[in-house]
């Protein structure tokens, strides 16, 4: 009956000491966690395509967003179209190639976005009507004085001439056993 009555007592302080144990298990983790982070000198930083508006117009832009905790200078990106779809105008060819010169500092937590509507309007020929394709590339940037390249992910994007209509995700399926390994699965990033 004693044991009973004393562990009855003992619950707060029990309850207390575990409280306490998370909270020092999970403030351990995130130090450790931390400076993981800083040792591998890994940066998060990464371009994403976007849609964003302008007060009337719409832009094509590719926002450069930097998580890291320190500056990043973006110098350029080199544009790749595949999956084209559209004509180009008269004397001129689409290459499907273009490169953007970016050549700006992204502050620690930071989102830059840089216009990508005349590069891409310029590899795909100049088309005066509709066309679609897939956009990807590589992001070339330096944190001090290290160098790195990023993948550009890859998005399915619809334009008229320079104004942007819709931009959606693309994400390879696993290979079916019909052999199609090239077929997408989409979701559709409108304009807002």
């Amino acid at each position: 009956m004693f044991f009973k009555e004393e562990f009855a007592k003992s619950w707060p302080l029990i309850g207390i000491t575990l409280l306490s144990l998370t909270t020092a298990i999970y403030l351990a983790l995130r130090l450790w966690r931390t400076l993981d982070f800083l040792s591998r000198g890994t940066p998060d930083f990464h371009p994403v395509v976007e849609i964003t508006a302008e007060t009337s117009w719409f832009l094509l832009s590719l926002a450069l967003v930097n998580n890291s905790l320190k500056e990043v200078w973006a110098e350029e990106c080199v544009i790749v179209l595949t999956e084209f779809d559209g004509t180009p105008s008269n004397g001129f060819e689409a290459s499907c190639k273009g490169l953007l010169r970016i050549r700006e500092l992204v502050n620690a937590g930071e989102i830059i976005r840089v216009g990508l509507c005349q590069t891409v309007y310029d590899a795909a020929g100049r088309p005066q009507d509709e066309y679609s394709f897939v956009i990807g590339g590589t992001l070339k940037y330096s944190i001090g004085n290290v160098w790195y390249s990023e993948p550009v992910p890859l998005r399915r994007v619809k334009m008229s001439g320079l104004n942007p209509i819709e931009v959606r995700k693309t994400i390879k399926r696993p290979t079916t056993n019909l052999g199609d390994n090239e077929s997408r699965q989409s979701e559709s990033i409108n304009r807002p």
